[in-house]
């Protein structure tokens, strides 16, 4: 990395990230977005692997219920509502093939299928010959067609956000190997949120000059905590004495305040 600053300088930038003065000084190979970036990655593919383990399970548990399930006709003989989750079951007895008995289940439903079920009324199952009590029911079979579409849809979208945030890593990652350090200039600080003494949002109005000579200003909204804004006077803030950044330049379209 081409780094023009000395460590004493650092007093003097505004940083919008101020973990990046570790970038600056040589103590860390990764800039604070390329490290926040690759978190969110990770806890990304970890949340999505959790979901998608569950999804697949359901489904494949679903699709075994459907081709190799016992179908039988079962009768309505309950329901209710939780008085403390409002949440609504439906009771089915139906006579399994092994057992003598009848086997009872009780199904947590959609409110829809809660209203449009009829004590009485009957309805197919379909059951795991060893365990009667793992099965589907009238409406769960009538959904499967639709319910593969939403499975196909959350996997879609699952792999829709993962490349996403993989693209918004690699560009974080590509900037801070090939990238050079740049100095720039503040020409104004915009409090979003927070009042002057205590701010929230911050949104920094810099320019710079790129190695060709050209002129790029720009925009760099942040967290006030993450960065070093506290440690500026109110005349630095509101454009009255000059302050300097640290940006981080591949191209023209490819740059980040440090």
């Amino acid at each position: 990395m081409n780094n023009p600053y000395c460590k004493e300088d650092f007093s003097n930038l505004l940083l919008i990230e101020r973990r990046n003065e570790r970038f600056l000084n040589d103590r860390t190979r990764w800039t604070s977005q390329e490290r926040r970036s690759a978190w969110r990655l990770g806890i990304a593919c970890a949340v999505c692997l959790c979901i998608s383990l569950v999804l697949v399970a359901n489904h494949l548990d679903t699709l075994k219920l459907l081709s190799g399930g016992q179908k039988i006709t079962a009768i309505i003989v309950a329901k209710r509502i939780d008085a403390d989750t409002n949440s609504r079951y439906v009771s089915y007895e139906f006579q399994t093939n092994a057992a003598p008995v009848l086997s009872k289940v009780e199904k947590k439903t959609p409110a829809a299928v809660f209203d449009s079920s009829v004590v009485g009324d009957l309805v197919p199952v379909q059951y795991e010959q060893n365990n009667p009590n793992h099965c589907l029911v009238g409406y769960q079979i009538a959904s499967a067609d639709k319910d593969r579409f939403v499975f196909a849809g959350w996997l879609t979208i699952l792999m829709i956000l993962l490349v996403l945030m993989s693209l918004d890593h690699y560009g974080n990652r590509r900037l801070r190997s090939n990238g050079i350090v740049l100095k720039g200039s503040v020409g104004r600080i915009k409090l979003l949120s927070g009042g002057a003494e205590d701010p929230d949002k911050v949104d920094v109005l810099f320019s710079f000059a790129t190695p060709l000579g050209n002129k790029i200003e720009a925009h760099s909204k942040g967290s006030a905590w993450r960065s070093n804004i506290s440690g500026f006077s109110p005349p630095a803030l509101q454009g009255d004495e000059p302050v300097d950044v640290a940006v981080l330049y591949l191209g023209d379209q490819k740059y980040a305040m440090l």
